[in-house]
C-alpha cells in the first residue's frame, strides 16, 4: 500500500461510520438539480415547491436505508437578472448549512448539453470553492432516458469539452435518470459518493483559502522557499555578523 499514510490506511481497513452524509448541489438552472435533491430526499417537493425562493440556498435532511443524509441545494447559475457575485455569496452559505462541511459536491449537468458553458459552470465552481474542492466533487449527468447512459462512453470519445470536464473532476461521474423515482438508483448514487470516513470533507477553512487572490497564494510559496533556503545556511548568519558592516562600508 505504497504512498498511504497511517490515517489513510486506517480508513481503508476500518472506515468510520457516517453520522450523516452531507451533500451540496451545484449547477445551472433547468438541469434537474433541485429535482435530483427531491428524489434523494424521498421523492418530496423539498427543493421544487413553488413556495420556496429559487434565489436562496436551501437545506433538508432525510434517512435513506438507515443513513442520515443532508442535502443543500444552491441557486442555479446564469439566471437572468442575477449578477454572479450575488449568486456566489448566497451559494457560499451552503458550507455553513452543511456544517462542519460537505462530504461531496454534486456538480449537476444535463447530459447531451456539454458545451463551453458547462466548462464555465466548472470555472465558477472553482472560483467559488477553490481548486481543492474538485477532490470532493462528483459530476451527475441528469437525463430522462436509459439510452443516455450507454451513450456516455461514446460522448467521451467525441467531445473534447466532455473529457476536459471529467478529467478536472478526476473522472468521478454518475448518470441519473430523473424520471426514475425508485430508491434503488438513489442507493447506488449514495454508495458511489460516500467517502471512506466521516472526517473526509470540505471545510470552512478551505473556503477561506479559496477566497484569497491567486497572486497572494503564489507569492508566499516563493517567499517561503527563499526563507527556507537562507535560514538553512547557519554559516551565512555567522558570516554576516562578522563581516556585514565592513561590506556595507566598502560598497557605499
Amino acid at each position: 500500500m505504497d504512498g498511504c499514510t497511517a490515517v489513510e490506511t486506517k480508513l481503508l481497513i476500518d472506515p468510520q461510520p457516517m453520522d450523516d452524509l452531507r451533500i451540496v448541489l451545484f449547477g445551472k438552472t433547468w438541469v434537474g438539480k433541485s429535482t435530483l435533491g427531491d428524489i434523494i430526499m424521498g421523492n418530496t417537493e423539498t427543493f421544487t415547491s413553488k413556495d420556496l425562493s429559487k434565489d436562496r440556498t436551501q437545506k433538508s435532511h432525510s434517512t435513506v436505508e438507515g443513513q442520515k443524509v443532508v442535502v443543500v441545494d444552491t441557486p442555479g447559475l446564469f439566471k437572468s437578472g442575477k449578477h454572479e457575485d450575488e449568486l456566489v455569496k448566497e451559494i457560499k452559505r451552503s458550507i455553513d448549512l452543511a456544517s462542519p462541511g460537505p462530504h461531496v459536491f454534486l456538480l449537476v449537468l444535463r447530459f447531451g448539453m456539454i458545451t463551453s458553458e458547462e466548462l464555465e459552470v466548472l470555472e465558477v465552481f472553482e472560483r467559488t470553492f477553490g481548486r481543492r474542492a474538485l477532490a470532493y466533487t462528483t459530476v451527475v449527468f441528469t437525463h430522462k432516458n436509459e439510452e443516455y447512459e450507454a451513450n456516455i462512453q461514446e460522448t467521451m470519445i467525441e467531445s473534447k469539452d466532455f473529457r476536459e470536464l471529467l478529467e478536472r473532476c478526476q473522472w468521478r461521474y454518475f448518470a441519473f435518470n430523473i424520471k426514475d423515482k425508485s430508491p434503488a438508483q438513489v442507493t447506488e448514487l449514495l454508495k458511489k459518493i460516500t467517502p471512506m470516513g466521516k472526517d473526509y470533507f470540505y471545510t470552512p477553512e478551505m473556503l477561506q483559502e479559496a477566497g484569497k487572490p491567486e497572486e497572494q497564494e503564489e507569492k508566499p510559496k516563493t517567499e517561503q522557499a527563499g526563507v527556507r533556503f537562507w535560514k538553512g545556511l547557519d554559516w551565512w548568519e555567522s558570516f554576516w555578523d562578522l563581516w556585514g558592516d565592513i561590506y556595507l562600508e566598502v560598497v557605499s
